[in-house]
């Protein structure tokens, strides 16, 4: 039977906080506009990134919702690269980070874009 991974509670509690503020710092985010937009008291928060509190899941999924980003895009440690994100430049992978953490509409403004440059290339144009 295969060995399942054991997890050290506080050290993976404390990735979360990491990637939460590092997830902030790139949208720009401040922990008053988080704590707003997720709907959760400032002291709730600061207690989160002091350490002084482990998140419940009622409250990561608030935070979430303030990111506009998914339970499994919080979760997932971004570290381990798929094959495919192996193959990335560093360029890529910033862009795709950038990505990922953009509201649904501001990602459907960065496709459409895409495509017009593709149409405009395809133009003739480079």
């Amino acid at each position: 039977m295969p060995q399942v991974k054991k997890y050290d509670p506080d050290k993976e509690c404390w990735k979360l906080v990491e990637r939460i503020q590092a997830i902030c710092e790139t949208k720009g985010m401040t922990k008053y506009a988080l704590a707003k937009e997720a709907d959760i008291s400032k002291s709730t928060l600061h207690d989160l990134f002091a350490g002084k509190n482990k998140p419940y899941m009622h409250t990561l999924y608030k935070i979430c919702n303030g990111l506009g980003i998914s339970m499994t895009d919080l979760l997932t440690d971004r570290t381990e690269a798929t094959a495919e994100e192996d193959t990335l430049t560093q360029e890529e992978r910033e862009l795709l980070i950038i990505y990922r953490h953009l509201s649904p509409e501001k990602k459907n403004n960065m496709i459409t874009y895409i495509d017009m440059l593709t149409q405009y290339k395809n133009r003739g144009h480079k």
